[in-house]
């Protein structure tokens, strides 16, 4: 028997004994919570495992709050605002607009007239600036940035 568990930004997988599947609905998912809590506290995840939770945890925020206030509208038009905020090239800025938009390494690359490779290369600089590990969470910044009111 196979349990997921998805709770807020968290994903669990636990491979569980069939003898288990009979217990009580109710019964396995307080062991489950006790179990992963413990486990939690215990620091068996290790200090990794905490930091990504807590990063989850953040952006969640961030969500939360776009989404109180209406959500986010992006003003695509002009790389200059990630440039400014972020203190990046205009080349990176420029990548960061289209991952912001959903674009591949590759596609960057055509859009913008340079090799894959070269695109890749400013987005591992632009999550250095930004002081994030993926392009999502670069993304999200970017969008953050991209709906502050024009002044």
């Amino acid at each position: 028997m196979r349990v997921r568990i998805r709770e807020a930004s968290v994903q669990v997988n636990i491979a569980l004994p069939q003898s288990l599947a009979a217990l009580d609905d109710e019964l396995l998912w307080q062991a489950l919570a006790a179990s992963a809590s413990k486990a939690l506290s215990a620091g068996i995840f290790g200090a990794g495992f905490s930091l990504r939770l807590a990063r989850a945890e953040a952006v969640h925020v961030k969500l939360e709050a776009a989404a109180a206030q209406g959500g986010f509208h992006p003003d695509y038009s002009s790389p200059d605002p990630l440039q400014r905020a972020f203190a990046l090239t205009a080349r990176e800025a420029e990548v960061l607009l289209w991952v912001a938009q959903g674009k591949s390494n590759g596609d960057i690359a055509l859009i913008l007239g340079m090799s894959e490779k070269t695109a890749k290369q400013h987005l591992g600089s632009v999550f250095q600036k930004l002081g994030v590990e993926s392009r999502n969470a670069a993304a999200l910044e970017a969008v953050a940035v991209l709906s502050r009111p024009k002044l």
